[in-house]
């Protein structure tokens, strides 16, 4: 089993800064935000094995790594720590979709078969935009139990499509300390300063890692699942209307480090039951981030993934990831007779960590003295009140 003195920090380094540059350009959109970093790096990691001269050069620069292998052999060490995780379910599923017309080079195919535990496959895309739509859907289905459905729209394969790559990443692991099932009530969350809509707010009263962070001007609170390297990180603007400010202060601000030395406390905690389903089209968010040659049918070098003398570049790049947070967690409630009664003999009053506005939510792996970011999103909206408590 790999332990943690095997990960390679300057992999998890360069992913932290990876995530901030990705989130900063994916938070531009309206609404809720996620994505996983580790499942964009790992799916960019893949390709970049592939890739030559200047585009080689793109990738190198945009994943912070000196070179391929530094790219693969960081990424095979948390894996295989993610992997050996207890009490935990972790998995990426990964697939590149490559024209048939192109034939493969052996060393990048036993390279994303054996090294990054993912596949590729040959296709015709010159037939029905549904049927191939509909072939990388039951794939990600398959490989995912059902969770991921539908990832691949048949209007986003136009014609002359190349290449095509699917990530999806899946997570589930149970609450170290769970929500009051009994507790949860109907309460308002203020999506803006005068607006405000119902939703499902749980509560528990329990030691966690919080702090006040002034810098930020947030409250953070981290909440362990039951294997305690993993856990969900909220961030939490005081102000009602606070999470623009808070995401421009994040960019400077190493996010492994938010609940580093934080002491544990107990807090009653207040947080919306929340899922939030995302499907990133990564394609224009890393433009911007200046990895824009590997899309480019002219300036593209791709030939480590390819004979043939015909360039070939990247047309879609896409992540699914949907990530639910209730009383269980991802994990178990507490039912009345379960929780466990805890004496209170300080003369303050306990803190109060009442998330009833937009606020971000990081899942990581923690490192020892740093971490690794597994999921990253802010919610703007919890899920309404029309399910059952």
């Amino acid at each position: 089993m790999a332990t943690i003195t095997d990960v390679d920090e300057h992999i998890i380094n360069s992913n932290l800064r990876f995530t901030t540059k990705f989130y900063n350009e994916l938070s531009r959109n309206h609404g809720n935000v996620i994505f996983s970093p580790l499942g964009v790096y790992s799916v960019l990691s893949m390709i970049y094995q592939g890739s030559n001269e200047e585009t080689e050069k793109q990738f190198a620069r945009t994943l912070n790594v000196p070179n391929k292998k530094a790219a693969v052999n960081g990424y095979n060490l948390i894996m295989n720590f993610l992997n050996n995780l207890e009490e935990v379910t972790f998995y990426i599923a990964n697939k590149i979709y490559i024209m048939k017309s192109y034939s493969l080079e052996t060393t990048f195919e036993e390279v994303v078969t054996n090294i990054f535990s993912s596949e590729i496959e040959s296709v015709n895309f010159d037939l029905l935009s549904t049927e191939i739509a509909n072939k990388i859907n039951k794939w990600i289905e398959m490989k995912t139990d059902a969770n991921f459905k539908n990832i691949i729209s048949p209007d986003s394969l136009k014609s002359d499509i190349q290449l095509v790559a699917v990530n999806a990443v899946c997570f589930k692991g149970k609450w170290l300390d769970g929500f009051v099932k009994h507790a949860t009530r109907v309460d308002s969350f203020f999506v803006a300063n005068e607006e405000k809509v119902d939703c499902y707010m749980m509560y528990v009263n329990r030691q966690f890692k919080y702090k006040v962070n002034e810098d930020l001007d947030a409250e953070i609170l981290e909440l362990p699942y039951m294997n305690e390297n993993v856990s969900m990180v909220i961030i939490l603007p005081r102000s009602k209307n606070g999470i623009t400010d808070l995401e421009h202060k994040l960019m400077n601000i190493d996010l492994s480090i938010l609940t580093q030395n934080v002491l544990r406390v107990r807090v009653k905690v207040h947080l919306p039951k929340f899922k939030i389903e995302g499907t990133v089209d990564m394609k224009p968010i890393l433009k911007e981030m200046s990895l824009d040659m590997v899309f480019d049918p002219v300036k593209a070098n791709l030939s480590g993934i390819s004979t043939n003398s015909e360039r070939l570049c990247v047309n879609e790049i896409i992540q699914k990831v949907i990530i639910e947070v209730n009383e269980e967690g991802s994990g178990v409630a507490l039912s009345e007779d379960e929780v466990p009664v805890i004496t209170y003999c300080g003369k303050r009053p306990l803190p109060e960590f009442t998330a009833d506005h937009p606020f971000m939510v990081l899942l990581q792996v923690n490192y020892g003295q740093s971490a690794n970011i597994i999921f990253c999103g802010k919610v703007l909206r919890p899920e309404s009140t029309n399910g059952s408590i």
